[in-house]
């Protein structure tokens, strides 16, 4: 290989191509414009892959580049070659956090998620990863590129977020907080403070409060009805300050635009029973309603956490769809390949997709054939084989090979794009129940108010006392609040969406679920959709050998093939502790069978009807009566025969 030259330095083949070290033995090599790199270690060929996919290019000094050093101080590449002639020695490699980790520590760990932005390639990925497992405090990190998702485990002991995001920016990247994992997060977790100290304070006033009734069967004198009143008063008071701090908010927000909402009501009820009750106190009567006030806070801040936890499953399924619907695209220009986001992806564009990975955006296969598992997109358990010309949906996952695509339909007229649209439309649409219960509570409040207040003076003009009168509007206020009205109905709605999704159903009307009920009759398109997509072996026949012969027999045929049904009979063998020896001279038949020569009877072949017949194999009679039987219950017959 003759030398090549890469920014500031000339290396020779027997140099890495990164840090000028020599290279041994090692065989890590990277292709660039037909010549191959060779490096002394996976971490040099991942840096000098991240310089060379750049969009800016190779820096012409890329050793005083910041990545460059700060990859030698974390020890993924070795210092140079003049660093050795001066006698230096190598730096040793940073230990690893987790090693060093006493095993009491490790239960401290705290989980953080980072959005990383910059990464343009895999390496990318792989080198922000092993600089934070590298960091002091840094039990495990996870840098997932396709999503710019960094999801590490710490010690906050050990490691602060400020230092963890500077490690990483100082590779040129750019971390922030995932706004979910902040501002959703500190949401749910003040909703819950809010509950929890609510609810406790609120037991306390209950179970104060049934020694006060005791009051109402023998006379507990004045100044145990004291002791027993202040402590309610002051319960119910951290109640209503701290957990209705934000009903009140929302409350008075409402009445300041001239609208009234279920927090109006419940704000007004639960301050009525409060001040009611303090009036009470004063009095030195036992007719207080501290627990009133204060449960009702508390049962609205349960139905609130039970709601935002339905919202947060459903929007966990929206994220996880998003990330599908804006992953990264390997385009392929030329002999290179770059990663770019599927924003950027045009229609006719060509991409390159592995096995293993989705399918980015709709595409057309350019060459060859691809054997995908649509399950994602239509329930369908069984892979489907596409050849080229024939179109591939979004999100479908590529179980072999690598195959060149061309984009065909991107962004939101994509296949994911229109799941996710469609998604979003369901959740946003409300269900007739619904709308009926906006336009009831949109008339129900002030009604409400308004016979509480026609409550109170009615019996205050009758002769009532006012504290009697008082008391009854209170309770008006109190016995109709209508939170099912105005929180089951949405909730069950986005809760349903929700586990649809969880079973792979996309509702795309959410008025469907209320038909529900009258529907005596599902028609469906296809069985496929309703299989759980697992496989197994059901029942062996043979009419010439033992089961456990014929089961070994077709085993080390299929053991070569990756078809889902060679899978399963393969996986019957081994759990039947049958030893397994691997046919030799396999070859598969597409939309046939496969076979191979095993050794004790020779060539054998497995697959369908049409295959034992191109092979001029014959069932017998009864044999042939037993298949057909099956497929007609639906099953799935595999044939086998060896001359």
């Amino acid at each position: 290989m003759d030398s090549q030259r890469h920014g500031s330095g000339s290396f020779n083949a027997d140099c890495c191509g990164l840090c000028g070290l020599p290279v041994g033995r090692a065989e890590i090599t990277f292709p660039v414009d037909g010549e191959v790199h060779r490096f002394c270690c996976p971490g040099c060929r991942s840096v000098f892959q991240i310089l060379f996919t750049s969009p800016d290019g190779i820096p012409a000094n890329f050793r005083q580049t910041q990545l460059y050093q700060t990859c030698v101080d974390a020890g993924l590449i070795p210092g140079n070659a003049k660093a050795q002639a001066r006698g230096q020695a190598p730096k040793d490699p940073i230990p690893s956090s987790q090693s060093q980790t006493p095993q009491i520590e490790v239960h401290l760990a705290q989980e953080l998620t980072l959005r990383i932005d910059g990464m343009w390639c895999s390496a990318c990925a792989w080198l922000v990863a092993e600089v934070l497992r590298k960091c002091p405090g840094i039990l495990e990190a996870d840098v997932v590129f396709a999503s710019d998702l960094a999801h590490l485990k710490y010690l906050p002991h050990h490691a602060q977020v400020e230092d963890i995001i500077a490690d990483i920016e100082r590779l040129g990247y750019r971390a922030t907080l995932l706004s979910d994992s902040t501002d959703g997060a500190k949401d749910r977790k003040e909703l819950h403070m809010r509950l929890g100290v609510s609810a406790i304070l609120t037991a306390h006033v209950m179970m104060i409060s049934f020694g006060l009734y005791g009051g109402f069967f023998e006379d507990l004198g004045a100044t145990a009805v004291r002791y027993l009143s202040i402590p309610l008063a002051l319960l119910a008071t951290a109640v209503l300050a701290y957990g209705g701090f934000p009903i009140f908010m929302r409350a008075t927000a409402g009445l300041r635009h001239g609208a009234t909402t279920m927090d109006t009501l419940i704000a007004v009820g639960s301050l009525a029973a409060y001040v009611y009750s303090i009036i009470q106190m004063t009095r030195g009567s036992i007719h207080l309603y501290f627990d009133t006030a204060t449960m009702l806070v508390t049962l609205v801040l349960l139905g609130k956490a039970i709601e935002a936890r339905a919202r947060d499953h459903m929007s966990r399924g929206l994220r996880e769809l998003h990330q599908l619907a804006t992953q990264k695209v390997r385009v392929v220009a030329g002999t290179r390949e770059t990663w770019v986001n599927a924003e950027a992806i045009q229609p006719g564009d060509q991409f390159l997709v592995h096995a293993g990975e989705r399918v980015p955006v709709d595409g057309c296969i350019l060459a060859g054939k691809a054997s995908l598992d649509e399950a994602l997109l239509t329930g369908e358990a069984r892979p489907v084989t596409r050849i080229a010309g024939q179109e591939v949906m979004a999100g479908s996952l590529l179980l072999h090979g690598s195959v060149h695509f061309r984009a065909i339909r991107v962004g939101p007229e994509s296949t994911l794009g229109q799941m996710l649209a469609l998604l979003q439309q369901a959740l946003r649409q409300k269900i007739p129940a619904e709308l009926l219960a906006d336009r009831l509570i949109r008339w129900l409040v002030p009604g409400i108010l308004g016979l509480a207040a026609v409550t109170a003076a009615t019996l205050w003009a009758r002769g009532i006392s006012p504290d009697e009168a008082m008391l009854r509007a209170v309770t008006v206020l109190v016995i109709t609040c209508p939170c099912a009205l105005g929180i089951a109905t949405p909730l069950a709605r986005v809760a349903a969406i929700g586990a649809g999704r969880d079973q792979g159903i996309v509702i795309r009307d959410a008025g469907a679920l209320e038909r529900l009920s009258v529907i005596d009759w599902i028609a469906f398109d296809k069985t496929g959709t309703l299989t759980e997509g697992a496989f197994d072996l059901r029942q062996t026949i043979s009419a010439s050998v033992s089961k456990e012969e014929l089961l070994r027999l077709v085993a080390a045929v299929e053991f070569h093939s990756d078809h889902f049904l060679a899978r399963a009979i393969v996986l019957e063998a081994k759990e039947a502790g049958i030893e397994i020896q691997p046919s030799s001279r396999f070859d598969a038949v597409a939309g046939m069978g496969v076979q191979g020569e095993v050794t004790s009877v020779g060539q054998v072949q497995v697959g369908n009807r049409a295959h034992m017949q191109a092979q001029g194999l014959s069932l017998s009679a009864d044999l042939a009566a037993r298949a057909h039987r099956w497929e007609e219950q639906g099953a799935t017959v595999v044939f086998c025969g060896w001359a």
